[in-house]
């Protein structure tokens, strides 16, 4: 399988954005930069503000920029999980579009370890608020 390559004219590979779903609602979001030389990672809430987390990799350097489609990639993401009690659904956005990049129910398979400890009780927590009836 070939994959085409989302370019801007940069010639580097864009920001991936991960949406975190539970019950059909977006809790938090990951970006994934310079996944290809320097890979890092930076954690947001639905609003665009920064969490103070790690998983796996180092905190993105300086500042990452709203997506110019974050309303789009919420919706999509919502409306992709809202039958699932958790979905990550993965984006990539440029300044025409987004793109749909995968989607999974097993981040890291489901192995990896957020920092500080106590954020994996956070969105065990969501998970739990998520897993009522659904209507």
């Amino acid at each position: 399988m070939v994959e085409e390559f989302i370019d801007e004219g940069s010639g580097t590979a864009p920001n991936d954005y991960k949406v975190f779903v539970f019950g059909g609602r977006a809790e938090m979001l990951q970006v994934d930069a310079t996944r290809f030389t320097d890979h890092r990672r930076r954690f947001y809430t639905p609003a665009w503000e920064k969490l103070d987390v790690l998983l796996i990799y180092a905190d993105v350097c300086g500042d990452v920029s709203r997506p110019v489609h974050l309303a789009e990639m919420i919706i999509a993401a919502e409306i992709l999980g809202r039958d699932l009690d958790f979905l990550r659904v993965d984006f990539y956005d440029t300044s025409a579009r987004i793109y749909f990049g995968e989607f999974t129910t097993a981040p890291e398979g489901g192995w990896a370890r957020f920092q500080p400890p106590a954020f994996d009780s956070y969105l065990g927590g969501r998970w739990v608020l998520s897993s009522g009836p659904h209507c």
